[in-house]
């Protein structure tokens, strides 16, 4: 589906509005072609348009050729003027006194500088039938260049140095608005995966339309539908829909006549259009020809015609046998892949095997020796970590665009060291059974040892990631809870007020905004009342990624590095919300002046501001992002390595299909992150580079799945804080959520409460 910015339903509203004096004004003016385009009945077909941008040839020039049947056909400035009869004059120089326009733009309400968005102009409509004929005309210009010659996003804005001609006539005679017009449609198409299930042309799309219509002769003799003898080609077709096929057509065409005929337009002569009933009709050119004259064009596309059919019949025949040699080669690099992955199995089960071995040796070792007779407090040495191997990227799974296009398949996993393997397996044995949290987020067990977190065991084990070193006043995220933090908790909880009954006739709405249900819904155990009870808010997770960044405020800081960062929830929903504006013109997006500066530079959330600068002092961050509107995840970015880790504690079935339904939610981040970059970070720190950070899913090897379904909100947010202190997941599991819950609301009260920020500061 071909989706677009022009809506000219909403003109006659704008005519009505402004006074019938200023729009004939408006269509006499040198954009006036567009007010005419809105009067006539016309019909658009985006199949027709679509066809044509599917078989573009690639080209430097910003221009676009297609190729149709086996000619090629051009749409460059020169047919975009002659199709629209704008002006394609060179761009001028001149210079305006601010002062003449700021009055104007103050009463629009449009920054100085600054190009209005059509939602601006569209509230000047309230309040303008009481201005001077002067200022509606000026008002309805500037509609005309918004919906009619740029037609972007309703919250963009057009170019301020077009946008300030409306104030004076010769500026808007002698501007080139074709050029104009003709960047922003061919920058909206160049950037378009037409492959798509829709995409949206920004710009005057109507021009592509005509120009199928006018350059391809049985598509304006089938479906263009001449209904007048206008000047300008735009105003000439009426168009029409159609189901019909166009390669049937063309073959048909070709039948007929022996070509398809494209006929071929130069800037001396208009493109020629199917006659009407009495005018005669002009001679055809061939436009591969005129290709061939052109500097620098190489033509490889144009065969001798008695030839034709039998070279597609040769090349048919090649390209059978080469699919074919290439499913023999696939068929045998998967039987390889096969056998090398049951080798990599059978070798990891004996690891496996040999470390368990490993454990029960050191496990009669120590009884013998009696090194836990002496029992400490539960703090002391406890830990439900496990240092897994250092598999940055061979264990990830490579889910990038073209992966995703092709096969979508994981990396093979690294070798890892067998003193690895037998370090993981004591760490995870040991603490999984002698280390469980009740539902009320206390120990289980008292477990003793001589060593301190993150040490654990008789021989310095250490549940810290490989190479990364602790933190001095690190802290251990799964610890049960003091008592005094867990009644200080529950005296506040029976100290809330009730929530308000919801009002007669309506039905109560489960939400975390009222106190009462913030606490109740975290910490409520199972059986819950409703299927999706305990399923956190994000007022929840805002909480708690508060909680995460007062404590990197810390001097010492508790976690692995000072140069980490935590994402603020609100902000990403503004960003997320924004990244459909921001994909239309990524160039054109305002990064600066607003909630994107504060966040680079550590300014969100407002109530307790870190003033790190993304890049200059933060190279990781860390945040949670919602999938599929009911499902929480965490994320890892490396600002300098330009890569995103997700960490999924569902991870599901593997296929293709989920794996882009995960980028496709990542998309905000691995887009808008680095265009963020390239505009607040000076060259000289990083070069300047809009390339999409990289993306990668961790395998659920590595990561702890959620297998009672609603806590992924709250495996999620552990995840953030094990990855910001450096430490591993062991310990996050379904056995423990439920203590893990309790923990987490009495940290959330012990770090000032459910503090709830306005987003208002968003773009």
């Amino acid at each position: 589906m071909v989706n677009h910015n022009f809506h000219p339903r909403h003109l006659p509203h704008v005519r009505e509005t402004i006074g019938l004096d200023v729009w004939e004004e408006l269509v006499n003016s040198p954009i006036g072609v567009v007010a005419r385009l809105a009067e006539r009945k016309s019909m658009w077909s985006g199949r027709t348009v679509h066809y044509l941008l599917c078989r573009q040839l690639r080209v430097i020039k910003k221009e676009i050729w297609c190729l149709v049947a086996d000619e090629a056909i051009r749409f460059s400035l020169l047919e975009f003027g002659e199709i629209t009869g704008l002006n394609i004059g060179p761009l001028p120089t001149e210079k305006f006194d601010p002062s003449q326009y700021n009055e104007f733009w103050g009463e629009l309400k449009v920054p100085l500088g600054m190009g209005p968005k059509l939602d601006e102009l569209k509230a000047a409509l309230a309040f303008c039938p009481r201005w001077s004929f002067e200022k509606r005309k000026w008002l309805g210009l500037l509609l005309l260049q918004a919906m009619g010659v740029y037609c972007l996003h309703h919250n963009s804005r057009i170019p301020f140095q077009s946008a300030i001609r409306v104030l004076y006539d010769e500026a808007m005679r002698s501007y080139p608005w074709s050029r104009t017009a003709y960047e922003v449609l061919i920058d909206s198409i160049k950037t378009l995966a037409v492959d798509g299930g829709s995409y949206t042309i920004s710009g005057m799309k109507d021009a592509l339309l005509i120009w199928a219509y006018e350059s391809v002769t049985c598509f304006g003799e089938s479906f263009g539908r001449v209904i007048n003898n206008e000047d300008v080609p735009l105003l000439r077709w009426g168009g029409k829909r159609t189901h019909a096929s166009f390669d049937k057509l063309l073959s048909s065409e070709i039948e007929k006549h022996g070509e398809a005929s494209p006929v071929v337009r130069t800037h001396q002569k208009s493109v020629n259009s199917p006659a009407l009933v009495d005018a005669t009709p002009r001679p055809k050119k061939n436009l591969a020809k005129e290709l061939e004259k052109e500097s620098g064009a190489r033509v490889l596309l144009r065969v001798r015609k008695p030839m034709r059919r039998k070279k597609t019949a040769q090349a048919d025949a090649a390209f059978k046998r080469k699919e074919k040699a290439e499913a023999k080669k696939k068929a045998a690099e998967e039987k390889k892949k096969e056998a090398e992955a049951k080798k990599t199995e059978a070798t990891a089960k004996k690891k496996v095997a040999e470390a368990k071995k490993k454990v029960a040796e050191l496990k009669k070792q120590s009884q013998a020796r009696s090194t836990y007779k002496k029992v400490t407090p539960p703090r002391d040495g406890v830990t439900r970590c496990n240092v897994q191997p250092d598999v940055e990227d061979s264990s990830l799974a490579d889910i990038t665009d073209e992966v995703v296009a092709e096969q979508n398949e994981f990396a093979p996993k690294s070798d890892v060291e067998n003193s690895e393997l037998v370090r993981s397996a004591i760490i995870k044995e040991f603490w999984e059974k002698y280390v469980r949290l009740t539902s009320k987020g206390l120990s289980t067990t008292a477990v003793s040892s001589s060593f301190d977190f993150p040490t654990v065991g008789h021989d310095g084990t250490t549940c810290m990631r490989k190479n990364v070193t602790p933190s001095s006043a690190i802290y251990d995220p799964l610890a049960p809870d003091y008592p005094a933090l867990l009644e200080k908790l529950m005296q506040h909880i029976k100290a809330i007020s009730p929530k308000p009954p919801a009002p007669p006739g309506k039905k109560e709405v489960l939400t975390a905004d009222h106190e009462s249900d913030f606490y109740s819904i975290l910490i409520h155990e199972r059986p819950w009342p409703e299927t999706e009870y305990g399923w956190v808010f994000d007022n929840h997770i805002v909480a708690y990624m508060n909680v995460l960044i007062k404590r990197s405020m810390r001097e010492p800081t508790p976690f692995w590095s000072k140069r980490i960062a935590f994402v603020d929830g609100w902000w990403q929903s503004s960003l997320i919300h924004d990244y459909g504006q921001f994909k239309m013109k990524p160039t054109m997006f305002m990064f600066k002046g607003n909630g994107y500066e504060d966040m680079i530079n550590g300014r969100i959330p407002n109530h307790c501001r870190t003033n790190l600068r993304w890049y200059d002092d933060v190279d990781h961050l860390y945040g949670y992002l919602q999938t599929g509107r009911n499902h929480w995840v965490t994320y890892h970015v490396d600002l300098k390595k330009e890569k995103i880790d997700c960490y999924d504690p569902i991870f599901g079935e593997v296929t293709p299909e989920i794996e882009q339904r995960i980028l496709n939610s990542f998309k905000p981040l691995t887009h808008m992150i680095p265009a963020m970059l390239s505009v607040h970070i000076p060259a000289n720190i990083r070069p300047i580079s809009r390339k999409k950070f990289s993306f990668r899913r961790r395998s659920k090897i590595y990561t702890p799945q959620n297998t009672q379904i609603g806590d992924c909100g709250v495996y999620s947010l552990k995840f953030v804080e094990c990855l910001a202190l450096g430490v591993t997941f062991d310990g996050v599991n379904d056995q423990n959520i439920q203590g893990l819950r309790m923990k987490m609301a009495a940290d959330i009260l012990a770090e000032g409460g459910n503090i709830q920020m306005s987003s208002a500061w968003c773009t």
